[in-house]
């Protein structure tokens, strides 16, 4: 069930985020629809790299995690929410100079930072996720 939590508030979180950015960036209507679609997108591509990193990684000391999440997780959540932009803003392309543009990545980046708060092992016993979760 905490599983199932996790993935439906990060869903929430970035159709809402995507959301925002259309009302921002663009000036066609329709942003709900838009939304949806970015929020699956994004959810997949977190997913994806989740899988990733959990091959990747291995498991970690519990004095370690913290530090790794973040050396992990902040790297990657740039990439993810940068190429969220180009994908679903292509004309964010010659407005690359507008500080909102990065506003809106770092308020993405934050965003699933604080969405993993609600991930099944927060809420179990207070840790954060990184590789196999000391599982």
């Amino acid at each position: 069930m905490e599983l199932l939590l996790y993935g439906v508030v990060k869903f929430i979180a970035y159709s809402l985020w995507g959301y925002l950015g259309f009302r921002l960036h663009q000036k066609e209507t329709g942003y709900l629809a838009k939304s949806v679609s970015f929020g699956a997108a994004r959810w997949v591509l977190g997913l994806a790299l989740g899988i990733l990193v959990f091959f990747m990684v291995g498991s970690i000391d519990q004095e370690q995690v913290l530090s790794r999440y973040l050396a992990i997780y902040s790297p990657l959540r740039v990439f993810e929410w940068t190429f969220m932009g180009v994908l679903f803003f292509p004309t964010w392309q010659e407005k690359w100079k507008s500080p909102r543009i990065y506003y809106w990545i770092i308020g993405g980046i934050l965003l699933s930072f604080v969405t993993d708060l609600t991930s099944p092992q927060m809420l179990d016993g207070g840790r954060f996720c990184v590789g196999r979760c000391l599982c």
